[in-house]
C-alpha cells in the first residue's frame, strides 16, 4: 500500500505540517464566497431567467479572482510551499465550485 500511495505522489510516512491556511479556514472562506455566490443567484432569476449563466459565470470568475488575492502566497508562488497545500487550496475550491454548480442549476430549474 505505501508504494501505491507513492506512486500517485502522496508520500507515504507525511507527517504533519504547519501550512499558511488551515483546512477550516478554507472552508470558512470558501462557505462564505459560495453562500454569497448563491444568495445573489437566489434572487436573481426572478428578473434576469435568460442571463443566468452568464452571471453565474462572471460570479465564479470574481471568485476565482478573488481567491487568488487572498492565496497568492500559495497559488501564485512556485518556490518555498510544500505541492500539498495547493492541492490542498485547488481540491476544496473545486468541491465547493461543484455544489454551486449544483445548486445553481436546481436554482434555475426552480426558476422556470
Amino acid at each position: 500500500m505505501p508504494f501505491i500511495w507513492g506512486f500517485i505522489g502522496i508520500p507515504a510516512c507525511q507527517t504533519a505540517v504547519a501550512f499558511l491556511f488551515s483546512l477550516p479556514q478554507l472552508y470558512l472562506f470558501f462557505g462564505i464566497s459560495s453562500l454569497v455566490l448563491l444568495g445573489i443567484l437566489t434572487f436573481l432569476p426572478q428578473r434576469f431567467t435568460d442571463n443566468f449563466g452568464f452571471v453565474f459565470i462572471w460570479l465564479t470568475l470574481l471568485k476565482i479572482g478573488i481567491t487568488y488575492c487572498f492565496f497568492y502566497s500559495i497559488v501564485g508562488n512556485s518556490s518555498g510551499f510544500d505541492p500539498t497545500e495547493k492541492r490542498q487550496v485547488f481540491v476544496v475550491f473545486a468541491w465547493f465550485l461543484t455544489i454551486e454548480t449544483y445548486l445553481s442549476a436546481r436554482i434555475l430549474n426552480k426558476a422556470q
